[in-house]
C-alpha cells in the first residue's frame, strides 16, 4: 500500500495531492499514522473544522463552495489531520478578501472596513497559529499596504483563491474566485 498525502500551500488554493514513496503503509478509514487520517475520516474532520470555526463568513457566503470538500475518492488517500482546519481558515480568508476588494472597488467604505477588520483576524486564527511559522507576515506584507490604500498585494494574493462548483453531471470543478463587484475584475 502507499500513502497519498495532501500539501496545502499558503494561499487559498485547494489542497493538492502528492504520491509519496512506494512502500509507505496506509490504513484507510482510520488514522494512518499519528496526525494523519484516511478518506473516510476526511468529511468528519472537515465538518468539525467548519462547525468549530470561530469567525463568520461574509453575508451571503456559505461553506458549500469551499474547495476543502473536494477530497479524492482514492481509498489510499491520507492527509494530515490539520489540513481541513487550515483549508477552512484559507477559504474564510479568501471570502473576506473577495468581499474587501468588491467593497473597495464599489466605494463601499463601511463594507470595506468590516471586511478589513475580519481579515485582520487571520494571523490569530488557531489553525494558522498552529500551522504557519510566520502568520504575521501576511499582515505586514498584504494587509498593511491595503489599509494604506495600496491593494496590489492583496489582489495578487487573492488570485490564488478558488471555490468549488459542481457541474450538472455532478463533476466538481475548482474555479477562480472573483471579487464581489463587477468593477473589481477589471482592476489590478
Amino acid at each position: 500500500m502507499s500513502v497519498l498525502a495532501v500539501v496545502v500551500a499558503s494561499g487559498c488554493a485547494a489542497p493538492s495531492f502528492v504520491q509519496p514513496r512506494a512502500g509507505d503503509a496506509v490504513q484507510t478509514g482510520a488514522s494512518v499514522v499519528p496526525g494523519f487520517v484516511g478518506p473516510t475520516g476526511m468529511p468528519e474532520l472537515t465538518r468539525a473544522a467548519i462547525d468549530g470555526f470561530p469567525e463568520p463568513l461574509p453575508e451571503g457566503v456559505s461553506w458549500s463552495a469551499a474547495p476543502i470538500h473536494l477530497w479524492r475518492d482514492d481509498p489510499q488517500a491520507a492527509i494530515e489531520d490539520s489540513v481541513p482546519e487550515v483549508g477552512v481558515a484559507e477559504y474564510w480568508l479568501c471570502t473576506w478578501m473577495r468581499d474587501y476588494l468588491g467593497a473597495v472597488d464599489a466605494g463601499d467604505q463601511p463594507r470595506a472596513d468590516l471586511a478589513m477588520s475580519q481579515l485582520g483576524k487571520y494571523p490569530s486564527l488557531p489553525a494558522i497559529i498552529a500551522d504557519n511559522p510566520n502568520p504575521k507576515a501576511f499582515s505586514a506584507s498584504v494587509l498593511q499596504p491595503a489599509r494604506m490604500g495600496d491593494t496590489r498585494m492583496l489582489r495578487e494574493f487573492f488570485t490564488t483563491c478558488r471555490s468549488l462548483s459542481v457541474a450538472a453531471d455532478g463533476t466538481p470543478t475548482l474555479t477562480k474566485m472573483a471579487p464581489t463587484s463587477p468593477d473589481s475584475a477589471q482592476r489590478g
